[in-house]
């Protein structure tokens, strides 16, 4: 038997509380208090690329707006269950608090006023190891390379392939084994010449 495709209501209500929707920012990993009008009405966490909609002018986290109805209707009539922000620009999305509907490509920017002040905000390094407090318009750029980020890219210091640093203890370097058996045969060579001058020192003993 087919599920009932759920409400609105029940669609808004998902995100009540969990204050951790892929959209948005958790309001706990800010310094100060946050005003309501930085929080996102359907995610509950502070706004991640805010846009507006254009029938009440509310502003919602792109990733949210988009994925707040999770069922939507194509040119033929059938439901096609969303996915992420692979959204066609022309499906029509429902605004969750008005219920007003309207094409996807119809959301629009903030102003660059709002926008730079919520890029001021002060937000905590999501990696629990790093202690480091940045703006949040430069907080992507620094986790990327968070020294505390297990994906972000190193190079191996032998063949120079850049790889996860999580993956670099496992990294199997060609490099670094021709290098360490030349290292090797260099000091087999050495240890072979330096027999073979005692062996010569010892028969010109023995003469």
């Amino acid at each position: 038997m087919a599920s009932a495709t759920p409400s609105e209501e029940d669609i808004v209500n998902r995100f009540d509380g969990c204050n951790n929707s892929p959209g948005c920012f958790e309001e706990s990993r800010f310094e100060s208090h946050i005003k309501q009008e930085y929080l996102c009405p359907v995610g509950k966490g502070v706004l991640n690329n805010p846009k507006k909609v254009p029938c009440c002018g509310q502003v919602f986290c792109h990733f949210c707006i988009k994925n707040s109805t999770p069922y939507i209707e194509n040119d033929q009539g059938n439901n096609l269950q969303q996915q992420s922000l692979a959204i066609p620009n022309y499906q029509t999305l429902k605004c969750p608090l008005c219920r007003k509907e309207f094409e996807a490509n119809k959301l629009d920017d903030v102003c660059l006023n709002f926008k730079t002040l919520l890029n001021e905000l002060r937000i905590k390094c999501s990696f629990e190891e790093c202690r480091k407090v940045i703006l949040l318009e430069n907080m992507l750029h620094h986790q990327f390379g968070c020294e505390w980020n297990p994906e972000r890219k190193v190079s191996c210091t032998d063949c120079n392939k850049e790889l996860p640093y999580s993956s670099l203890k496992d990294h199997f370097c060609n490099d670094r084994v021709l290098r360490k058996y030349a290292d090797v045969e260099k000091k087999t060579q050495e240890i072979k010449h330096e027999a073979n001058k005692q062996e010569k020192m010892l028969e010109e003993l023995l003469e």
